[in-house]
């Protein structure tokens, strides 16, 4: 099985110098201690930030590009 688009091997892998091969298990062993060690909950938790990151930057995205491109008065001159 390959697995595609593994950012995480790419991050160990230009962080601290692994080849590919070993940061995807470093970084798959450290995934499956952290739910180990912590349970679903810890799962849970971190599921939770990533979903408030993500609504908070669908929210901020559509502000910065109306500030960027002038504001909304522009667009009914």
């Amino acid at each position: 099985m390959r697995f595609r688009n593994c950012r995480g091997a790419r991050l160990f892998e230009s962080t601290f110098g692994m080849s590919y091969e070993t940061a995807l298990w470093a970084g798959a062993a450290a995934t499956i201690i952290y739910t180990f060690v912590g349970g679903f909950l810890a799962v849970s938790w971190t599921d939770t930030v990533q979903a408030s990151l993500m609504i908070f930057a669908l929210i901020l995205t559509p502000v910065i590009v109306i500030i960027s491109v002038g504001g909304l008065a522009i667009r009914w001159k």
